[in-house]
């Protein structure tokens, strides 16, 4: 069963090209009707990803407490990414990280969902929406792990 989708996810996590240690958290992400291109740098700590330029600033967090990150998108727009669900997949856990309200479909909000492994970083990225008491997935990019959990909790869309 192949769990990969052809596109990357629409965030990513890449390395310098000058140092394997330098980290950067990457985007293309759409935002209420405008793209934004970020590229930060990113730190890896105990149990979360922050950013390095701003006070280590959350935007994953891995432990048990599950606080709320932000996804910045330039000096004045800031995203609150919350902690969604957890995937096991192979003994690994796959963190899901929550973007409410990034655009509308006619009633319907729609919430941009990161899946983040700690290890791996991002590695997918999809839009949702609930609909009738039914979570309708699209434009699922990457990794989808444990594709029969993943499709039992949400349902094929195609809201966009």
């Amino acid at each position: 069963m192949n769990n990969q989708t052809d596109d990357k996810p629409t965030v990513y996590v890449a390395s310098s090209n000058n140092s394997c240690n330098e980290l950067y958290l990457k985007s293309n992400f759409y935002y209420k009707g405008k793209d934004y291109y970020v590229n930060d740098r990113i730190s890896i700590q105990d149990s979360f990803y922050s950013y390095s330029s701003q006070n280590n600033q959350l935007i994953f967090d891995f432990s048990d407490k599950k606080r709320n990150g932000f996804l910045l998108l330039n000096d004045s727009t800031r995203l609150q990414v919350k902690f969604f669900m957890d995937i096991e997949f192979k003994n690994r856990k796959f963190r899901l990280f929550k973007i409410d309200n990034v655009e509308n479909y006619y009633q319907l909000n729609l919430s941009s969902v990161l899946v983040v492994n700690y290890n791996n970083g991002i590695v997918g990225s999809f839009i949702i929406g609930k609909e009738n008491n039914q979570w309708m997935v699209t434009r699922y990019q990457g990794f989808i792990p444990n594709k029969n959990y993943f499709y039992s909790i949400f349902q094929k869309g195609e809201l966009l």
